[in-house]
């Protein structure tokens, strides 16, 4: 059974699944990211959604 009252709205800010976080969470800075390929993958929708 799942208690609802624990689990946080969500939104998404990519394209990726792995690209939602809380809806009270900061998304995350591409800049920050030490793969250069998931780097390049979160900074494509930052760069179209400004």
């Amino acid at each position: 059974m799942l208690t609802l009252r624990v689990i946080s709205a969500q939104v998404t800010w990519g394209a990726s699944p792995e690209m939602v976080v809380a809806i009270d969470a900061i998304v995350p800075d591409p800049a920050k990211q030490t793969d250069p390929v998931k780097r390049e993958g979160m900074g494509a929708p930052c760069n179209i959604w400004g």
